[in-house]
C-alpha cells in the first residue's frame, strides 16, 4: 500500500510521468533516505502525490492530426469507508469537496442501478 513504483520513484525526465508539486520533493527526500512504514503512512494520509504526462491519441480521420490528452495519477490514503467515498464522487454538487480546482461537474444522464 504505502510502496510505489520504480517507473514513479524516478525524479528524471526520462520516466514519462512527470512528479508535480510536493511529490517531487518527497522523491527527493526518499531517495537520500529511506522512510519508516509510519512515517510513509503519515506521508500518503496527509499528502497527495501527483504525477501528470500526456498521452497521444491518434485520428481516425485522415484528415485531422493526433491530440495530445493529460493524464494525472495519484497516491494517497483516503480515510473513508468505499461506500462513502463512492458517494462522494459520484455526487455532482459535491466536487469541490475532494477537487478545489473543478470547475464543477453535471450529470448528463443518470442510468438506474
Amino acid at each position: 500500500l504505502a510502496s510505489l513504483d520504480k517507473e514513479e520513484e524516478r525524479t528524471d525526465t526520462q520516466s514519462p510521468w512527470m512528479p508535480e508539486g510536493n511529490t517531487t520533493k518527497v522523491l527527493q527526500h526518499r531517495n537520500t533516505r529511506h522512510y519508516t512504514h509510519d512515517e510513509w503512512m503519515n506521508i500518503l494520509e496527509n499528502d497527495v502525490l501527483k504525477w501528470t504526462r500526456t498521452a497521444a491519441i491518434p485520428s481516425t480521420n485522415a484528415t485531422c492530426r493526433s491530440h495530445a490528452y493529460p493524464i494525472l495519477k495519484t497516491r494517497g490514503i483516503i480515510a473513508m469507508p468505499p461506500y462513502e467515498l463512492r458517494d462522494l464522487l459520484l455526487d455532482s454538487n459535491r466536487v469541490k469537496e475532494f477537487n478545489k480546482n473543478s470547475l464543477g461537474k453535471k450529470n448528463i444522464c443518470i442510468l438506474p442501478s
